[in-house]
C-alpha cells in the first residue's frame, strides 16, 4: 500500500503500480497511484491498461538504464530531503519551549 511505494521512493526505485480499482475499494490506491504517475515516478497500469501485455510492456522498458534512473530520481526527489525523525524532534522542542518560557 502507500507505505510501501513512499518506501520505494525515499529509495528511488522506479515503479510499475497495479492499484485495487473499482466499488470494493476506497480509491486510496488509484489516487496515489495517480500522483505517482504524474510525477514521473511510475508507470500505472489500472483499469482496462491492466492487462498482462501491457505489464510486459511497462517492465521492458525499466530494462533501459537510463529509463529507470529517471524515473528513480523522480521518485527519490519526491520523498524529499527532511529527515522526520529531526522534524519532529524540532517540533516538540518548539513546543516544550513555549510551555515553559516564563514559568
Amino acid at each position: 500500500g502507500a507505505n510501501s511505494i513512499w518506501e520505494c521512493a525515499v529509495l528511488g526505485k522506479p515503479m510499475v503500480l497495479v492499484p485495487l480499482c473499482g466499488s470494493g475499494t476506497r480509491g486510496d490506491q488509484e489516487d496515489n497511484a495517480a500522483y505517482f504517475e504524474k510525477a514521473g515516478a511510475a508507470v500505472v497500469l489500472a483499469r482496462e491498461n491492466a492487462s498482462s501485455e501491457k505489464m510486459r510492456t511497462a517492465l521492458e522498458s525499466f530494462l533501459d538504464a537510463d529509463m529507470r534512473r529517471q524515473f528513480g530520481e523522480k521518485a527519490r526527489s519526491l520523498s524529499g530531503t527532511e529527515k522526520p525523525a529531526e522534524k519532529i524532534a524540532g517540533l516538540l522542542y518548539t513546543e516544550v519551549n513555549k510551555t515553559f518560557v516564563g514559568v
